[in-house]
């Protein structure tokens, strides 16, 4: 193999991330740092990474050179889909001596076993299933619209933004972040300002308290009447992102992700109408057929406001829709009204089923209390599957945003089978990289021990490294750990006092304030430990919260 080979590869993308850092350093000649990122990257099965491995073993660039770990890192690559590995791994090969080919061969087999496709499946990877959604449901009680900008509208731009949020144990939106957003940053500043104005109402866990809900996604979309996004547009991006993500690029691997979600959102559905116990040929339903159903009387909505949705569902053996799901749209108060309506109906396959016998419907509220059904079709399984993989190759690739989405859609089981222990290895890369989501994500939940096994003491590094970055609920957590931990090397009584003051002043809500004053306990102060545990049995009061559970602290002290 020619140096010119791997050169080649590492000219085309900017560095960013791991396995970009490790491009600019082998370009750089620090042979060293290359070797490090490429190094991570590979060990996460990222093939490109693993191929240039094999590179630098091949031409002995930072190392010795030594065909037998070439050869063993080749096959990985090649084990993961990396074009030409097959080749490279067999010209490594015949450079192996006669006398090491037994140990080429058995460390290709260890690196297919920890880091080749199957063992990869086994440990990190998704499975990915559209129906599965295990994470808490939201459902927005108040909702402002973004405002569409002044410069958009007099250049007559459309496009979208993609957010991460949280949603607090009030129902308020915090911690949202731009994920994505096209044209970069034309719709970002209304985008957050419109969403950090929405309600939700939160879910309850068993005792009926009010939890936080963490890494919301959300899709805000930007169009001007009368026209329609110009998805060629779109579909241009996808493949010049995916161009660059075969090269490697860990940052177009997520955006062409993204990019792919919104294309999938842009799709042309064709009117339909239709009637309760109906059966149709679901291609055939949208050439034929047309109806309407009027909404509900104690369902209220601005009769201007045109909004969609998209539902995913399987069908049973007798046509009937089962395992719906919501895709896109706002969980609001007629999502059980619509997922009503469309458990009722009844369609005929002929046959033309996805793989995964998955089907998608969008339904179009329109402007005088009516919802269009919109054609019903076999969902593109391949396509979601692709769009989960860039999303795993940006991970792969050390994209700490992407490792941190991939596990916690892991974690909570959206859009793929649920596995925590997977969902905890992507976190911990994502804040091992200083990502103070994942950071926090990882000592709430393992201070809660609701996803996670409860460990205090894993749970406090990552909290002191999210305090430091400033969250706030990382402060209260950790205080609460301060406070109230079983392990005396785990307490800090005066400094929870500190960290609880902090935050309940900036908060005000009854979880910090029942925090402060499980840490005035702490310090022997019970008078002040009462008197805070009663602000926070007022604050639920006001906020409607159930009250038995600081009623009962109350009773206790």
């Amino acid at each position: 193999m020619k140096r010119g080979l791997l050169a080649c590869l590492l000219l085309s993308t900017p560095a960013f991330a791991d396995f970009n850092d490790g491009l600019k350093a082998y370009l750089d000649k620090d042979y060293q740092v290359a070797l490090s990122e490429f190094t991570t990257a590979a060990k996460l099965g990222h093939p490109n990474a693993q191929f240039n491995l094999g590179a630098m073993y091949f031409n002995g660039e930072g190392v010795t050179q030594d065909p037998v770990q070439a050869y063993a890192w080749f096959s990985a690559a090649a084990d993961n889909g990396f074009i030409g590995a097959q080749s490279t791994k067999t010209q490594a090969l015949t450079l192996v001596p006669k006398e090491k080919l037994k140990a080429a061969t058995d460390l290709a087999q260890q690196r297919l076993a920890q880091f080749g496709k199957a063992a990869l499946t086994k440990r990190l990877l998704p499975v990915v299933d559209v129906t599965e959604d295990n994470s808490p449901e939201l459902v927005v009680v108040e909702r402002k619209d973004p405002r569409y900008p002044n410069s958009a509208l007099i250049k007559r731009l459309m496009g979208f933004t993609k957010i991460i949020f949280d949603v607090n144990e009030a129902g308020g939106v915090e911690n949202a972040r731009i994920v994505d957003s096209l044209p970069a940053e034309v719709f970002d500043k209304t985008s957050l300002e419109a969403l950090s104005q929405w309600r939700y109402t939160p879910p309850k866990d068993k005792n009926g308290q009010p939890i936080r809900v963490h890494g919301a996604k959300i899709v805000l979309e930007y169009r001007l009447g009368g026209l329609e996004v110009d998805s060629n547009r779109i579909q241009a991006l996808v493949t010049k992102y995916n161009q660059q993500a075969l090269k490697g690029d860990p940052l177009a691997s997520f955006r062409k992700a993204n990019m792919m979600s919104y294309l999938e959102t842009m799709e042309g559905w064709r009117f339909v109408e239709s009637q309760d116990g109906e059966s149709y040929n679901a291609p055939e339903l949208a050439r034929r057929h047309s109806t309407r159903f009027d909404s509900p009387d104690d369902i209220q909505f601005d009769e201007t406001s045109l909004r969609t949705w998209r539902f995913a569902f399987r069908l049973d053996p007798e046509g009937h829709p089962s395992h719906i799901r919501l895709l896109s749209g706002e969980k609001e108060s007629w999502d059980s009204y619509l997922q009503a309506q469309l458990a009722k109906k009844r369609f005929f396959t002929n046959g033309e089923s996805s793989p995964d016998g998955l089907y998608v419907i969008n339904i179009k509220k329109g402007q005088r209390k009516t919802y269009d059904y919109v054609s019903v079709k076999p969902a593109l399984a391949s396509n979601r599957q692709a769009q989960q993989q860039a999303m795993v190759d940006a991970a792969q690739g050390g994209f700490s945003l992407a490792q941190y989405l991939v596990g916690a859609d892991l974690l909570y089981g959206r859009s793929c089978q649920q596995d925590r222990s997977k969902g905890l290895e992507w976190l911990t890369y994502a804040a091992q990289q200083g990502l103070p989501e994942a950071q926090e994500l990882l000592g709430l939940e393992l201070v809660s021990g609701s996803k996670l096994r409860q460990n205090w003491a894993k749970a406090k590094p990552w909290l002191e490294q999210a305090s430091q970055g400033g969250s706030l609920l990382a402060k209260r957590e950790l205080a609460k750990v301060l406070a109230t931990a079983d392990a005396a090397e785990l307490r800090d009584p005066a400094r929870a006092v500190n960290l609880a003051k902090e935050v309940a002043d900036k908060l005000e809500d009854p979880a910090s304030l029942e925090v402060l004053a499980d840490a005035w306990f702490a310090k022997g102060d019970k008078a002040k430990a009462r008197h805070y545990l009663e602000a926070a049995l007022d604050k639920a009061k006001d906020r409607q919260w159930p009250l038995a559970h600081y009623q009962q602290r109350l009773a206790a002290m």
